[in-house]
């Protein structure tokens, strides 16, 4: 049986690499989470941002293609909420 000694300098690098992926994934986790408690107009414009920046992230900084997969996020209209003027 072998020791397990962490990761290597290689592997550590390549998630540091990664972060910025991870937090905006995580960030998009976070806007969905507001967006269940309270799907109103800024919780779904949070989203969207948080959706738009891990986008970006994907496309400009990851160190490799990464699949972004989009959701159809539609505010949830309350009846007692007064409707936009």
């Amino acid at each position: 049986m072998t020791k397990h000694e962490g990761p290597t300098s290689s592997e550590l690098a390549a998630i540091a690499d990664e972060w910025p992926v991870i937090e905006a994934g995580l960030a998009v986790v976070m806007a969905e989470c507001r967006l269940a408690d309270s799907p109103d107009e800024i919780a779904v414009r949070a989203h969207r941002r948080a959706v738009a920046a891990l986008d970006y992230v994907t496309r400009r900084v990851a160190p490799s293609p990464v699949k972004v997969r989009r959701l159809a996020v539609r505010p949830v209209v309350d009846a007692a909420m007064p409707a936009a003027a």
